[in-house]
């Protein structure tokens, strides 16, 4: 937390001292606002050098605001509180406002309120700055307006970044109140069968995706005849075993993994898993060739194959399909831009040596194709294989 500066010793010399009428008005132990203009800021600080003479024992006092979220809000009481002077009059934190600002704290060091959610549960928010971030960083002492509509306390307890903070204080909170966490409030036996759920459906994922069968049908519903291959192997296994059936029953309706969706991601990260293998394997020879191809699809989108061909340490050589990229554009750029970008993420262009494409100009042109962008891109010039495609007429050999 930020210190108060400490007083000049000059200053404090030749400061003129206020006439006794002055003093009899004014509050024996006010300072005025942080926020006053920079022509009193000497008195302030003298004023401020002088409190609290009236408040004993408050310098004594130990207890500020919270050092963690686990603590409950700071709220100290004192018997009277250090009071700042606005013109005749004196303003001053009041013990009261605990009782209608469950949140707030109050720091005796300092002299200034602080929102004990937005200090500790503010991470995620959407909402930031402002004159919230006041009763985060250097605490709130504008006791002149502290109540008033809209400002003040009121005004930060209805803001935004308040209202979220103040709501995962309370999740928080309530988590803390049963002593568990989600995962702990599941039985053990629950959480087994989830895992082995889990484990069930990713295996028969991974086995229809290895062996190319559609996971999905026009009717997705078990024990509908035209489901897909996801479904109808489900419903089989089910049939034959008694154990995994219950297991499947026991999980929730809204969990079960059989949406496009669940699907879609649990592919994405076999995916992932098979790259990373395939690139770990590249990795460990000298030298690659690319070798890429387009193709449309039933959607009407041009998708290019990424293949990998290398030797091992055992001088066998390996095609392995790397990635398979929706193309944004045909012309040459595009192409080149998603083919570097495809090696670059994976296993790099510094071993890159060959590349092989088909005949068409667009990919093996010597002066605008891809061959040729692709290697000014590497810096080096990288030997290009055309192949050539042929059609062969149905029943010829």
């Amino acid at each position: 937390m930020l210190e108060r500066p400490e007083p000049n010793e000059q200053l404090l010399q030749t400061d003129v001292a206020p006439s006794a009428s002055a003093s009899s008005s004014l509050c024996s132990n006010a300072h005025p606002p942080t926020d006053m203009p920079s022509s009193v800021d000497q008195t302030a600080t003298k004023h401020h050098q002088q409190r609290p003479t009236t408040c004993e024992g408050l310098a004594s006092v130990v207890v500020d605001i919270a050092q963690s979220k686990i603590s409950s809000p700071s709220q100290s009481k004192l018997a009277c509180y250090p009071k700042t002077q606005y013109g005749k009059q004196c303003r001053s934190f009041q013990a009261h406002w605990y009782t209608k600002y469950k949140w707030l704290e109050y720091s005796i060091q300092h002299d200034a309120a602080f929102c004990f959610c937005c200090r500790w549960f503010k991470a995620g928010t959407q909402c930031s700055g402002g004159a919230s971030e006041t009763f985060v960083t250097v605490g709130y002492r504008n006791w002149q307006k502290a109540v008033q509509p809209g400002r003040g306390l009121e005004g930060h307890d209805q803001s935004n970044v308040h209202k979220q903070s103040f709501h995962a204080w309370k999740v928080w909170e309530y988590g803390e109140q049963i002593g568990k966490s989600v995962a702990h409030q599941l039985s053990s036996t629950q959480i087994a069968h989830n895992s082995a759920y889990v484990a069930y459906v990713a295996d028969l994922i991974r086995f229809l995706v290895a062996n190319e069968k559609a996971l999905r049908g026009t009717s997705e519903f078990l024990g509908s005849d035209s489901s897909g291959f996801f479904l109808s192997m489900m419903d089989r296994d089910f049939g034959r075993d008694q154990k995994l059936r219950l297991i499947a029953e026991s999980i929730p309706r809204n969990c079960t993994y059989a949406s496009h969706d669940s699907q879609n991601e649990l592919i994405s990260m076999w995916f992932q898993l098979v790259q990373q293998e395939i690139i770990d394997r590249v990795s460990q020879a000298s030298m690659y060739c690319v070798m890429a191809d387009e193709t449309r699809n039933k959607n009407n989108v041009e998708d290019m194959c990424v293949c990998i061909r290398f030797i091992d340490s055992k001088f066998e050589a390996h095609e392995m399909l790397i990635d398979i990229v929706a193309l944004e554009s045909l012309r040459a750029e595009g192409i080149a831009k998603d083919l570097l970008r495809v090696l670059e993420t994976t296993v790099g262009t510094s071993r890159l040596v060959a590349q092989s494409y088909d005949g068409a100009s667009v990919m093996s042109g010597c002066k605008g194709g891809v061959q040729k962008l692709v290697s000014d891109a590497v810096g080096r010039h990288v030997i290009l294989h055309s192949l050539f495609c042929t059609q062969i007429a149905p029943g010829s050999t």
